[in-house]
């Protein structure tokens, strides 16, 4: 129990820190990470961010799982964001676009932003 709220403390720093920054985030992906990635490294933690594709009824959606882990222990923190898949009218596939709105949502739902 201890280390978990260890994790969960570190993940309120993380959230604290951000907020201080939100105005430099709010572009995309990118930028939340480019962020968090040294306050990461000073709290000895990891961000995984996976991506899938998933089917409901004829529509298909990317889901993104992001994933706090806390290299002390086996502890883990998710998050998840997901956005449909849509091809463009001229056919083209917008995988590319619905993974960064799904990644968007799962690292502003991780970091209360």
């Amino acid at each position: 129990m201890e280390q978990t709220l260890i994790l969960e403390e570190k993940l309120q720093l993380l959230q604290k820190a951000m907020a201080r920054h939100r105005e430099k985030i709010m572009d995309g992906t990118e930028d939340i990470l480019t962020v968090v990635r040294p306050m990461l490294d000073d709290l000895k933690l990891s961000l995984v961010l996976n991506d899938t594709i998933e089917c409901k009824g004829a529509r298909y959606y990317l889901k993104t799982v992001a994933r706090l882990v806390d290299a002390n222990c086996d502890r883990v923190i998710a998050t998840t964001g997901e956005a449909e898949h849509i091809r463009s009218k001229n056919g083209k596939d917008n995988t590319e676009l619905a993974s960064e709105i799904a990644r968007f949502a799962a690292l502003t739902g991780m970091f209360a932003l």
